[in-house]
Formats: C-alpha cells, sequence, structure tokens
C-alpha cells in the first residue's frame, strides 16, 4: 500500500523512530552492563557500587560516561517520543 504522508513526515517520523529505538538500546545497554550502579568513590582511589563492593575505577569511568549520555539523551528521546505519537496518527 502506498504511504500518502509527505516525504517531510516521513523522514521526520523515521528519524524520531530512529531517536526512540538509540534511547531505548542506551537503557537496555546502562541495565545489562551496570546492575550495580550507581558506582561512587568510597576512598582514596576506591570506587564501590550500591551493595558496598570494590570496583575498578575503568568500571567507575564507564558508568560516569554512560550515566552522562544517558542523561543527555533523555529529553531527545522524549520529545522524540511525543513526535512519533503526534505523526504517526
Amino acid at each position: 500500500m502506498l504511504d500518502r504522508r509527505p516525504k517531510v513526515k516521513r523522514l521526520l517520523l523515521g528519524l524520531c523512530v530512529l531517536l526512540v529505538a538509540w534511547y531505548a538500546a542506551l537503557f537496555v545497554y546502562g541495565f545489562a552492563n551496570f546492575p550495580m550502579a550507581p558506582y561512587k568513590p568510597c576512598g582514596t582511589q576506591e570506587y564501590c557500587d550500591k551493595s558496598g563492593q570494590p570496583r575498578a575505577k575503568a568500571d567507575f569511568e564507564a558508568f560516569e560516561q554512560w550515566e552522562r549520555l544517558f542523561l543527555l539523551s533523555v529529553p531527545l528521546g522524549i520529545a522524540a517520543a511525543f513526535v512519533v505519537r503526534k505523526l504517526w496518527k
């Protein structure tokens, strides 16, 4: 069946669907890779997870990087989901 939506609207819809997929994938990645997050400093050159177990500095830095990226993606993901909902009709 032919899609009767204008090309710009279809392009915007596709872009928004990609943004929502990015946000969902980022969420699942963080949930799978950092189940004991948040990691925080718990002494000199030591980092601990939420259960108090020691973690490597690399784990802490990877978590911080993911957290920053996730928090920057939140507004984009929410806005894209809103636009998708409006355009999908």
